[in-house]
Formats: structure tokens, sequence, C-alpha cells
């Protein structure tokens, strides 16, 4: 059965459905594995300064997660505009999608990376190339499901009234 809000029909609608579902399970998934990486601080006896020192002396885990959990956000957004265009299921889109999901599924590691390691030049690079990772396959799933004007929506309109 779809979704009252499926975009498809038929059996190809259920592998959007499925593909959707299955997307937004995996961003949740991510930002859940984010946010494990934030605890509080050890010891027993600290209260008053002492604790304020130890959360601000794990301010580079905050960061990291700030920053990633607004990265995801955003690729977040993008997927789903891409994706709410989709009407017909094309096995191609399928396998961009997941090697989207592969490059944001890697987002809580290169947080945890950042926190344990900001200024180290290396974390940054493969911050870096998991950040174009996942863009260049952003762009390769919107092209696949713009491709020849909207092959596999229902047409794009690329002008505007």
């Amino acid at each position: 059965m779809l979704h009252p809000e499926s975009v498809g029909e038929g059996a190809g609608g259920r592998l959007i459905d499925r593909m959707v579902f299955f997307r937004d399970a995996v961003f949740a998934i991510v930002l859940t594995l984010l946010v494990l990486e934030l605890r509080p601080p050890e010891g027993e006896n600290l209260s008053g300064d002492a604790l304020w020192h130890a959360v601000l002396a794990d301010s580079q885990t905050f960061f990291a997660f700030t920053v990633s959990f607004a990265l995801v956000s955003v690729f977040w957004a993008a997927h789903m505009r891409i994706m709410r265009n989709l009407r017909v299921f094309d096995w191609w889109v399928a396998v961009i999608n997941l090697f989207f999901l592969f490059s944001i599924a890697l987002i809580p590691y290169i947080s945890a990376l950042l926190g344990a390691h900001l200024s180290n030049p290396v974390s940054l690079e493969v911050d870096g190339g998991v950040v174009i990772a996942a863009s260049v396959s952003q762009v390769a799933l919107w092209t696949a499901v713009s491709w020849g004007r909207g092959r596999l929506t229902s047409g794009i309109d690329t002008v505007r009234a």
C-alpha cells in the first residue's frame, strides 16, 4: 500500500517510497550517531568552575558536532528537494542514492575525528574529502533525476513564469 503522499504509482511508486524511507532512516541514524559523541565530563567531584573548565576543554567536540549537524541538515534538505521530483523508479538513481548515503554515513566518523584532532590538517583533509564525495554524489543524483528535462520526473520546467 502506498503512502498517501506518495508521488509514484504502482510497483515503481512503492520502490520510490522505500528509497525515501531508507533515506530518512539513514539520516536519522547519522544524526543519532553524531550526538552520541557528546559525553559529559568525567569526574565525581566536578562542580562550579571545575565543571565549566571541563566543559570548555571539550569545546572542539561541540564545535565538530555543530558543524556536522548543520552539514547533515543541509544535505538532507537538498536531498528532499531532489527526491520529491522523482515520479518513476530508476535503478541508476537508486545506485547513485546509495553512494550519496554512504558518504553521509561517514559524517559521524569525521565529526569524531575533528572533535579529537581539530588542529591536525589530516583530519580537515578527510573531512573535506567526505564533504566533496557527498556533494559530487548529490550533483550526480540531481543529474540522474533531471536528465532530459525530467526523464525520471514528470518534466522540469526550465522557464519560470
